[in-house]
């Protein structure tokens, strides 16, 4: 017998919006602390612009194929493997030592972040009527 739970659609809901906000948040803090860590790490505005473009460049890769990875390994695993790979990548900054290291850092979190779009809007789709879609993503 499937359990039931009241209004699980709702919790799925509230868990992609916490995922979500994570996402864009792991995003930005390096752009809110960049001052203190070019100074840390002695780095110049070129040296800011290669880690900002391997980031952008993971990203945009990795955002042409995440719906792909998402299909072939269903929504929740899909979803928790890009959760847990871009959780990893950012916890992995604090061990960044120079421009390389955060640099690595920021291209795997490049890899990992752009599966959350797929994930989520596969997941609402799965989860929510037609008529509720657009308020599940929203």
């Amino acid at each position: 017998m499937a359990l039931h739970i009241p209004r699980l659609r709702w919790i799925i809901a509230a868990m992609l919006f916490l995922a979500t906000t994570l996402n864009y948040g792991d995003r930005l803090t390096l752009s809110v602390v960049s001052p203190e860590v070019r100074r840390e790490f002695g780095m110049n505005e070129e040296d800011y612009s290669h880690v900002v473009t391997l980031f952008l460049l993971a990203y945009a890769i990795m955002y042409a194929g995440s719906g792909y990875v998402v299909d072939r390994l269903g929504t929740r695993r899909g979803f928790a493997v890009f959760l847990s790979g871009w959780s990893v990548a950012q916890m992995l900054h604090g061990l960044s030592t120079g421009k390389w290291s955060l640099a690595g850092c920021r291209f795997l979190l490049g890899l990992a972040e752009p599966g959350n779009w797929p994930a989520a809007a596969k997941a609402v789709g799965e989860w929510f009527p037609p008529h509720q879609r657009a308020l599940g993503i929203g």
